[in-house]
């Protein structure tokens, strides 16, 4: 009688996982297919920022490679 229950739990347990990963794998088809992923590198040989040409830096924020968001303070100016 145990070995009946517990083939039945396993039983049970193994479609309930099934169910839950395909059910899962739908939403996460969904979500790929509303995304553009891109890969590749921005090349940039010059900026210019927008201090005056005798301004010095007297601390840099981020560093090539670092990921940055728009607005975001990159260096400070001396000002001294």
């Amino acid at each position: 009688m145990a070995k009946e229950i517990f083939a039945v739990a396993l039983l049970a347990a193994m479609f309930g996982g099934a169910f839950f990963y395909f059910s899962n794998q739908e939403r996460v088809e969904a979500e790929r297919s509303n995304s553009l992923r891109l890969s590749g590198n921005v090349d940039v040989r010059e900026v210019t920022p927008a201090f005056r040409q005798s301004d010095r830096i007297a601390e840099i924020f981020a560093e090539e490679g670092d990921a940055v968001k728009a607005g975001q303070l990159l260096a400070r100016p001396d000002n001294r």
